[in-house]
């Protein structure tokens, strides 16, 4: 099962340590200086059409539960919250 990031706009051209627990997954947000991109929402578009709107935490980290198998796209919904 191939998992991508893709369609991450904004600074955000780089992810790093996608990490699979079961369907739990976390990928790091980095800028173009591999600098973490805390508090930014971003919606996960899953193949079956489902989608959902996750934040990243203080250190960059998109944590979050596959709502289905195959390949995700990640959609930078604002560049910083708060």
């Amino acid at each position: 099962m191939a998992t991508s990031a893709q369609g991450i706009a904004g600074n955000a051209i780089r992810y790093r340590g996608v990490v699979r627990r079961g369907n739990f997954i976390h990928i790091i947000l980095l800028d173009d200086a591999d600098e973490p991109l805390p508090n930014v929402r971003c919606k996960i578009k899953f193949q079956n059409g489902q989608s959902i709107s996750v934040e990243s935490d203080n250190r960059g980290v998109l944590a979050f539960l596959r709502k289905a198998p195959g390949e995700f796209e990640i959609e930078m919904l604002e560049e910083e919250v708060g």
